[in-house]
């Protein structure tokens, strides 16, 4: 399964993204591979494989995975590859497509989706990624969308949070919308 979480600022990516890692962690899996291109390692508070594609803009990782150049995307996919093959988790979480988009533009970044999610799949591992929804043309929210199984859409509403669960697989439209109360995702 691979899963997009798409929203606006504000609406709880992150938030959503660190509860599901929590939940993976407590009862599937005791081990994740979070590929960092949005935000420093340090700020990622689990133990866990971490591919860091961020500090050397400021600076030389202290990772054991990590990309010289944030922007080489055959670097980004080598490392990322190289620790898949010597983990034994399944899950894979890239924070986030944003940056990679705004820098690099679609296409190349299209390309590196498929080929990456492809490799995930033969290798069993579960994908998750955020795509900051606003921060791109809306073909280009609708093309990264269409290369994932699932998508958790959130939406802000009145001030409140709204979540919109759309499941796209083989174009499939059905949606079922959900809500959040009380931290829980309820009908």
């Amino acid at each position: 399964m691979n899963l997009l979480i798409l929203g606006p600022p504000g609406t709880g990516k992150r938030f959503w993204l660190k509860k599901l890692i929590k939940f993976w962690l407590k009862n599937i899996d005791d081990r994740v591979l979070y590929t960092a291109v949005d935000i420093p390692p340090d700020e990622i508070d689990y133990r866990g494989i971490i591919v860091d594609c961020y500090s050397e803009r400021v600076g030389r990782s202290e990772q054991k995975y990590h990309a010289t150049c944030a922007y080489d995307l055959d670097e980004i996919y080598k490392e990322v590859t190289l620790a898949i093959d010597e983990f034994d988790g399944k899950y894979l979480v890239i924070d986030s497509l944003t940056p990679l988009i705004l820098t690099l533009g679609l296409p190349p970044v299209y390309r590196f989706l498929q080929k990456l999610l492809a490799y995930a799949k033969t290798n069993q591992i579960n994908v998750i990624s955020i795509l900051h929804q606003g921060a791109h043309e809306e073909r280009e929210e609708r093309s990264i969308l269409h290369l994932f199984d699932d998508a958790l859409i959130l939406e802000k509403l009145n001030n409140k949070r709204k979540i919109e669960y759309y499941y796209h697989r083989k174009h499939d439209s059905e949606k079922k919308r959900y809500r959040i109360k009380k931290g829980e995702i309820i009908e």
